[in-house]
């Protein structure tokens, strides 16, 4: 439900990619939509998650619901974390507007989400539209692209 956000969000960092390209990084993007979509031998989420593996950065948005798959794809990040300290996992939810007749579903689904991240001490970022999204994680970026560099050379 938040194929936009992704989309703005991919195309935002490719762009910044041109900037750090110059000092020698760069961050490959990896979306579950633009992977093979050829029939899996098992499923098409586990191709994902393999893929997630090799991650050093999770970025989780959650918008209108938070589905299995996306709690799945952040289980998997956080069990690696607690092992190998990566990926680095962030969690952006976008305050969406609701009303009485919102999928009581898809509202528990979010709850049950932000209450699993809060029982691991974690606040996710909120944003409402996906320019702030952006700002959002371009500040944490100051942040991160040191650790990366640091954990790249151990």
């Amino acid at each position: 439900d938040l194929q936009q956000d992704r989309n703005e969000f991919e195309l935002y960092f490719r762009r910044q990619n041109d900037n750090y390209r110059v000092s020698g990084q760069y961050l490959e993007i990896v979306r579950g939509d633009n992977l093979f979509d050829a029939m899996s031998r098992t499923r098409k989420q586990d191709d994902y998650l393999r893929e997630l593996e090799e991650c050093d950065v999770f970025v989780c948005l959650v918008g209108g619901k938070a589905g299995a798959g996306i709690v799945e794809e952040f289980d998997c990040a956080w069990a690696q974390f607690k092992t190998l300290a990566r990926p680095f996992i962030f969690t952006f939810f976008k305050d969406v507007a609701t009303s009485t007749s919102h999928n009581k579903d898809a509202m528990v689904s979010i709850w049950d989400f932000q209450k699993k991240l809060a029982d691991l001490g974690h606040t996710p970022t909120l944003y409402k539209t996906d320019a702030e999204l952006k700002l959002r994680f371009a500040e944490q970026l100051g942040h991160l692209l040191p650790k990366l560099i640091e954990s790249s050379a151990k």
